[in-house]
């Protein structure tokens, strides 16, 4: 039962992290229409960390830290 259950997690893992940087880039988009800019932050940030070359996604970033300090 434990093997069927990490076989399981280990699965849910591969599959998450298969999403590409686009898709990753639209959930940061939900969580912005969701107004939970955190969140969006959090996600941005997280996808910088595996692509740092994704020139879409530190803007996004830019536009996400200037959203704390005043609204967009």
């Amino acid at each position: 039962m434990r093997r069927l259950a990490l076989a399981l997690l280990l699965a849910g893992a591969t599959v998450a992290h298969a999403a590409t940087p686009e898709d990753r880039l639209s959930g940061v988009f939900a969580a912005i229409e969701s107004n939970e800019i955190e969140t969006a932050l959090a996600r941005v940030e997280g996808l910088l960390r595996d692509y740092p070359n994704f020139r879409l996604a530190h803007l996004v970033r830019g536009d996400l830290l200037l959203a704390r300090s005043r609204p967009l």
